[in-house]
């Protein structure tokens, strides 16, 4: 079960920092600004540079996609004990 849990977290993980660089390049060709912006333009003030900005983003979306990821296994595998 732990195996499994580790699993789809780490896919999780991957397809939360896969959106969340389609999601940016489809906002960027929406807005047309000629250019990628995988965060919003007010961020690198916030976090003290580009790249802690780009960090910060990539883990916190990497991050939902673990949570939800293994929240939905360890749901369908109770739901499968219930049974």
């Amino acid at each position: 079960m732990m195996k499994r849990l580790f699993r789809r977290g780490l896919l999780g993980f991957l397809i939360g920092i896969a959106v969340q660089y389609i999601l940016a390049i489809v906002i960027s060709l929406y807005l047309r600004l000629g250019y990628l912006l995988p965060y919003p333009a007010s961020f690198p003030e916030r976090f003290g540079g580009e790249m802690n900005t780009v960090m910060t983003v990539t883990v916190i979306c990497g991050g939902m996609g673990a949570v939800v990821g293994v929240i939905s296994t360890w749901i369908r595998a109770r739901s499968k004990k219930m049974r």
